[in-house]
This record gives structure tokens, sequence and C-alpha cells, in this order.
């Protein structure tokens, strides 16, 4: 028995009751091929157990005499009976699950009894994740269920869990724990911010036989998020390494640092980077270590960062002082990357039509050269008076156009908001979210905008592009970010309530006079029997759209606020970015959003939904109608 069956043996046996290898022995040679029949059939999952079910019950056979045996030679057989042992490895290979997520989209979840998903490719469940064949698994989540672990994830030999602590009644750093079913779990508490934060990041990293499956989410490790919230979910698989791929790579290391001009290689490395600098700052490095041994290089998105911090910035060229990019730097990252990459392949065509252009000029000089040689001494003849006058003309035509530039700028002035900016009209920010941050103090609704577009506001040599451009410094003319949050009229059209508590909206906000009431949009779920848990942030910048899906609110905690020349972020958070330069399919991309877009703007009689309001207002009803 080769090695790989081996493991597989052992894992099939632990995920079906815990047998040993010596229970499945057997010794007759008859009954080693009726298990082999049994192998032909479908297996079925019921109740997380393995069940094979054949479709036409097997006749008994009438066992021959002794007599009847010894008097056919044909049959006799003279060895002795040896022991065979069965193959689980080999009994099974259909069964192990294959690598069929490629990343190029995004799903939402399966909500129990909520709607019909039969024949739509873009809804999924935890089952169709985990299967009886994940060997390791590293998870992180905010909150989790002991039953929704139990449940799923028993039958795995080893499981480290990322999750959110308490700093008054827990302690920071790595433990063991177990429980009824999970012995080997061993359980990481991250470091958080000094004030306030969470830890909010939500990430299953499955390791199978042959593949790696990687999920980033909105969901937390609970049964109500995963079956009754709106959820979106982001998966890809990527195939192990083999001793000869390895090896190449070794060779091509350094051509490929050379080439990194090609994206695919760019993807790889900032990939990786990025999940080996969030193991390090959780304080579990050693975790980056098996990831290794997997490609990565089809990568499809890009990965979005939050690391709880405080964080200078440089004054002339706004970056960060840290390795990696986190929150809205991230993303004015990518957009910057996407930028330089198409004035490139721009100036490129440019340069080719230049060419082809001087070309052609040069043959259309070469015969007026000629024509011009034979009218010189005509032009020479010429009166200097001509010569004075029409200089006269052409200053007078200049001070005309002067005063002309100068009545229009007069009038811009005049319209102030009402003039719209060309340039405006092509950039629009759309965040879908659960939670809404602080947006009534500082001006981190305005700035983040132009963060993502690649204006920081804190640079000097920003401050010296926006005197050049014509967008104002007051931002009245640069798009703010549209929220995309449910009305309370919305909630009390749902049939079901359950879930409601996932809806954070700060009590009295409303009512504050610098709160941005214009910027609220209508979040309309495809059904209305879904509260949505989602964060999805959808962005142009002219030719760039991009698409964002992930554990990130609109909150100044989760993306970051730049105050001064100091960006903070309290949050651990992490996310997907699809370009739609990079991807095929866009259009389906939006056709997967759980809501409806573009969003319908707020009416006047229009007020996000708060939780501490509508409890508040159900625990005076049931006090009335107690009295009465």
């Amino acid at each position: 028995m080769s090695e790989e069956d081996y493991e597989l043996q052992q894992a099939l046996l632990m995920s079906l009751g815990n047998f040993s290898a010596t229970d499945l022995a057997f010794t007759e040679p008859k009954e080693e091929k009726s298990m082999n029949k049994v192998t032909n059939q479908n297996p079925i999952f019921v109740n997380d157990e393995i069940q094979i079910i054949s479709e036409k019950p097997a006749k008994p056979k009438a066992k021959k005499t002794q007599s009847q045996f010894n008097n056919n030679p044909k049959k006799q057989n003279t060895r002795p009976k040896e022991k065979t042992e069965l193959n689980l490895g080999k009994i099974f290979r259909n069964l192990e699950p294959k690598a069929i997520y490629d990343g190029k989209r995004f799903y939402q979840n399966n909500v129990l009894k909520k709607h019909n998903t039969k024949g739509k490719k873009h809804f999924i469940s935890i089952t169709d994740l985990v299967s009886p064949f994940v060997k390791s698994a590293i998870l992180s989540t905010f909150t989790f269920d002991v039953e929704f672990l139990d449940r799923y994830f028993s039958h795995i030999q080893k499981i480290v869990l990322i999750e959110h602590w308490t700093k008054n009644q827990e302690t920071q750093g790595r433990f063991n724990s177990n429980t009824k079913k999970i012995k080997r779990l061993e359980v990481i508490h991250p470091p958080l911010g000094k004030r306030f934060g969470c830890f909010h990041s939500k990430i299953m990293i499955l390791e199978y036989p042959s593949f790696l499956r990687f999920v980033i989410s909105s969901a937390n490790l609970t049964n109500f998020d995963w079956y009754e919230l709106g959820q979106v979910v982001w998966v890809q698989d990527f195939p192990r390494k083999s001793l000869s791929q390895e090896k190449e790579k070794e060779k091509e290391f350094e051509i490929e640092k050379k080439k990194r001009s090609s994206r695919s290689n760019y993807h790889e490395e900032m990939f990786l980077k990025t999940i080996s600098h969030f193991f390090q700052k959780i304080g579990a490095a050693d975790l980056m270590k098996n990831l290794k041994n997997f490609d990565f290089s089809k990568i499809s998105v890009h990965l979005v960062l939050s690391v709880p911090g405080y964080y200078k910035v440089n004054s002339f060229n706004g970056k960060i002082n840290s390795p990696l990019d986190y929150g809205l730097m991230s993303i004015q990252n990518i957009v910057k990357s996407f930028k330089k990459t198409s004035n490139s392949s721009d100036s490129i065509n440019s340069k080719n039509n230049s060419n082809q252009n001087i070309m052609k000029n040069l043959s259309n000089n070469e015969t007026k050269k000629k024509n011009s040689k034979s009218n010189l001494k005509k032009r020479r003849m010429n009166n200097k008076n001509e010569i004075k006058k029409e200089k006269e003309k052409e200053k007078e035509k200049g001070k005309e156009k002067k005063k002309e530039k100068e009545k229009e700028k007069e009038k811009e002035k005049e319209k102030g908001e009402e003039n719209v900016d060309k340039e405006s009209q092509k950039i629009y920010f759309y965040h879908q979210t659960s939670s809404v941050g602080n947006y009534q103090r500082g001006n981190w609704i305005r700035d983040m905008p132009r963060l993502m577009a690649g204006l920081n506001p804190a640079t000097e040599q920003e401050k010296r592009k926006r005197k050049r451009s014509n967008i104002s410094q007051t931002g009245s003319k640069f798009p703010k970010l549209k929220i995309i949050f449910p009305s309370r009229r919305n909630i009390f059209k749902s049939k079901n309530l359950e879930g409601i508590d996932c809806l954070c909206f700060r009590e009295g906000a409303w009512d504050h006079k610098n709160f941005p009431k214009g910027l609220f949009y209508q979040c309309q779920p495809y059904d209305n029997n879904i509260i949505l848990h989602s964060k999805v942030l959808i962005g142009k910048i002219n030719k760039l759209e991009f698409l964002y899906i992930g554990s990130h609110n609109a909150s100044q905690s989760a993306w970051g606020n730049l105050s001064k020349n100091f960006f903070h972020i309290a949050n651990w958070e992490m996310g997907v970015i699809f370009i739609k330069q990079e991807s095929k399919n866009w259009p389906d991309l939006l056709n997967n959003l759980p809501f409806k877009f573009p969003p319908t703007k707020y009416s006047q009689n229009d007020i996000p939904f708060c939780t501490e309001e509508f409890l508040k207002m159900a625990e005076k009803t049931v006090e009335y109608n107690s009295k009465k």
C-alpha cells in the first residue's frame, strides 16, 4: 500500500466512525468481490455520514457442495487461502473532490428554506466547501458556534481557529483547546487595537489531498450566518505543487523577478505576501510553511487587508510607514498600478500612430519644398507694411480671447455647485454595508473616494495637483461615497425579522446636523425574506471599474481614517477585489449581487433602520398591551 492510499484510508476511517484498519480486513475472496461491487454505486451523504445505496438488492446464490466442487476440474484450487486487506485508498478514489473553483466569480450563500436555488450557479453552501477529505483547516471568525464546528469540522485532524476576544475576560496568544468532537483545536487570539477595535476577518483555508481551498466571505462560523442571513462568498482552489514544478520554480525565480511587468507573476507575489504578512502580524508565521507547497500562479483577484495600528504618512508620496498598504491605501495602490499599465499601453499606441504620421509628413514635406523654392522670390517682394498689419491683427485677436476666458471663469464661479465637472460623471462609489460608521465627525465620507481614486488630501504633492486641476479643494464637485443600507420601510416590508441584530446604525445619528442624509440609498434584496449581512463596494474611476466583497463595512474602523499625517485602522479585515479589465465575465459579477443595482435614493420620509430604536418600540408596545 502506498503512502497516499494509507493517508486516505486513515482519513476515511476517521470520517466513517473511527474504525481501525483491521476491522475491515477480509479473509475470504468471495466477500472481497461483494465489496468491490458496492464501490461502483453512487455514494450519498446523509446526516454528515457516507451511505452507499444499491439500486437493486443482490440475489443470494446457492452454495455448491463439496462433491460438486471436486467434480469440476477447472474450478479446483489447490493453493492455500491467503488473507486479503481491503484497499480503501483505491476504492474511494472516485469520491475525492476535485478542484473546481477558479475564483473568477463570487457566490451567495444558500439560505435555508428561503429561496429556490435549483439550476443557479451563483449559490453555495458550507457543505459544498467542506467535505470528509479535508486534512487540515485554518479558520478565522468574529464569533462561532461549537455545534457548527462539531458538525462540519470534527473529522479534520488539525484545526487552527483565529477569533476575536475581549480584553477584560481573555488574553492574547495561542492556546490548545477542544470541543466534544474536536480534540486537536488550536485557538489564536490576535493583538487588538489600543483603544477599540475587533478581529473581523472571515477566512477558511482548507487543505485537501490534491489542492488547497481558499475561502473569503462575510459569514461567521455559525449556523445562523450561513443559513439565515444573506452573505457573499469567494472561493478558489490551488493545486498542489509536484517535485518537478518546485525545481523549475527555483530555477526560474530570478527570471521571474526581472519580469515584473507580467500581471500573473505580480498577482501571485502580492497574494503570498499579504497572506504571509497576515500570519506574521497575528503571531503565527509558522502557518505559512504548509501553504508554500501549493501553486498560486492562477490567482484571479487582489487581496485587501486591514491591520490595526497608527501609521505615519509620507508627506511627499502619500505612502504609509508599513511593508504593505492597508485598507483604503491598498485600493489606492491597485488603482495607481492599473493607471500606469493603461497609460503605458496608450503611450505605445500613440507612439506607433505618431511614427506613421511622421512618415506621411516627410513625404508631403518633400513635395512642398520643391514648390516652395519657386514661391520664395515672390514672397520676398511683399511690402514690410503688410507684415506689420498682420501682427497688429493677431495682437487684437489675443486680447479678445483673454476677455472671453475671463467672462467664462466668472460664469463658472456664479454657478458654483451646479456646474458639474466632466470627470466626476465618470467616477462613482457605492458601498453596501450592514454597519454604518460615524459620518457626522470629520470628512471621511468625502476623503474615502479621493483616497481610492489616488488623490491623497494630506500630501503636499496632492495639494499642488489640486491647484492645477479643475477639482475644487472643498470637494463639492468630486463625487462622494454613496451608502446602500436598508431603511425602516424596507425592513417592515420583509416577512422575516430574524437577523435584524446584524444591522448596526447609531441611535440619533440621523438627526445630527452634519449627517450626510443625501448619500443614503435603499438596500433592496432580491428576496424580501432575507436580511443582508454582506459587504460590497462597487467603484468606477474613469475607465477602471472594480468590485469588492469581504468583511469590510463602510466605517473608518474597517477601511482606515486619515487625519493630518497619520493613517489609523482599528479592525482586522480581509476581502478581495475584482477588476473589470481582468475579468471576462464582468456582467455576471454584477448580476450576482444580492441586492438591486443601481439602487434608488432615500425619499424624504425614509429613515435608516436602527435595531435599538426598534427594540425600544417593541418593549413599549408590549407594556401598552399588558396594561390593556
